[in-house]
């Protein structure tokens, strides 16, 4: 619904996964009831020379990131809880209009209730903001007074049933995400939105390390308001996809999947979209401590601002390498093509990051990266490019 969320190698979430506490905290504190606590806290310092993402009037800031986090884990027999929660308060020295405090908590938990039956639920809610220039103020930046604040619940589970040494296994799914905004309403009351979702997958074990894969997804997609531009935006998004899952040997394992996706609009005036929907990641593995990461896909998703559908091909490759077990790096290159339609517009957006983390003691580790990103579009306004460059120093308490 905002950014391409499918390909992970583009995701840069602050505090959208227990995975960043647990990297962070090196320190560990155990308890009597069997939760093991991992704080941590990260202090950045950012320099940003487009900081509202526009061509026109650009302007740069340095940027104050703190990011307190917290994750807790209590493993039962086979049964394990999570829970996380954390902050990000960003302060910037020339634009003060952009400055941000937002907030995460999430929990899940995975039951096996015997060798035939699993269960896995997870719940989250963000109180976040996207920066000027994103999101539904696409590249225009440059006149949003302040940052889109908003607020996403989420609700996830499914139920799976067959034991692991059999080669079938059914997995029932389903889900829930609201999101509200609490500013700029003369805009973004008209993208909130419910959106309810539906799956079933049937999985074959062949034996050779590898599961052949069938399912259905279904979204129902429900606006709290009609667009007065270009009317109501309520659609059914149905996805069937086949494909399979394999870890070929130690070294590589992936997933792919292939088929037809449909997303029809309940408002005859909005092209509907039926198409080839795929997506697929590889890890390759051909050492201990280093890991290539290739992924692509393809799919229709609903545009943040303009158009009726945005038919959208993603592309990323990574490289993790540990040089030793204090230093580490991670490469990664992104590019994203977005075909708008119901509106003439073609964007195509580059992204390219590249960090280094050094650990200097058991409590203490430093960081620094830099993020470049460049897009391109038949319709020069929502053209820019941008370069961000960081150091920062994470400290576990």
């Amino acid at each position: 619904m905002n950014k391409p969320t499918y390909l992970s190698l583009l995701v840069a979430a602050t505090l959208s996964s227990a995975v960043i506490a647990q990297e962070q905290a090196g320190y560990v504190i155990q308890t009597e009831s069997g939760f093991d606590i991992m704080p941590g806290f990260d202090v950045k310092l950012k320099h940003d020379d487009n900081i509202a993402n526009t061509n026109v009037d650009e302007e740069s800031s340095t940027i104050a990131v703190y990011s307190p986090t917290i994750a807790a884990r209590l493993l039962d027999g086979v049964n394990e809880y999570n829970l996380q929660a954390g902050v990000s308060k960003g302060q910037y020295f020339s634009s003060s209009i952009d400055n941000y405090l937002d907030a995460y908590a999430g929990a899940d938990a995975k039951w096996e209730f015997s060798d035939s039956h699993r269960v896995f639920v997870e719940a989250s809610f963000a109180d976040g903001h996207d920066q000027r220039g994103t999101g539904i103020f696409d590249a225009g930046g440059a006149t949003q007074a302040e940052p889109t604040e908003h607020r996403t619940l989420q609700l996830n589970g499914y139920f799976e049933y067959g034991a692991r040494t059999t080669p079938a296994r059914i997995r029932l799914g389903g889900g829930f995400i609201k999101k509200d905004y609490h500013n700029l309403e003369s805009i973004t009351q008209y993208r909130e939105y419910d959106k309810t979702n539906a799956s079933a997958a049937f999985y074959y074990d062949t034996g050779a390390f590898t599961s052949l894969v069938a399912q259905v997804t279904r979204d129902d997609i429900r606006y709290d308001k009609i667009d007065p531009v270009g009317g109501n935006r309520d659609n059914i998004d149905t996805r069937y996809l086949v494909g399979m899952d394999w870890q070929a040997t130690a070294l590589t394992s992936g997933e792919f999947r292939i088929g037809y996706q449909n997303k029809r609009f309940d408002y005859s005036g909005r092209e509907d979209f039926s198409g080839i929907s795929w997506q697929a990641a590889v890890n390759w593995q051909p050492l201990s401590y280093s890991t290539v990461t290739l992924e692509t896909g393809r799919k229709a998703r609903d545009p943040d601002l303009r158009g009726d559908v945005i038919k959208e091909s993603a592309h990323g490759l990574g490289w993790k390498h540990d040089w030793s077990e204090d230093l580490q790096t991670n490469l990664v290159a992104g590019h994203v093509r977005s075909d708008y339609q119901g509106y003439d517009q073609k964007d195509k957006y580059w992204r390219y990051e590249a960090k280094a983390s050094y650990r200097i003691s058991y409590l203490w580790k430093l960081e620094g990266g830099l993020e470049i990103s460049d897009r391109t579009s038949t319709d020069a306004r929502f053209e820019f490019d941008k370069t961000v460059f960081y150091v920062g120093v994470g400290i576990n308490l």
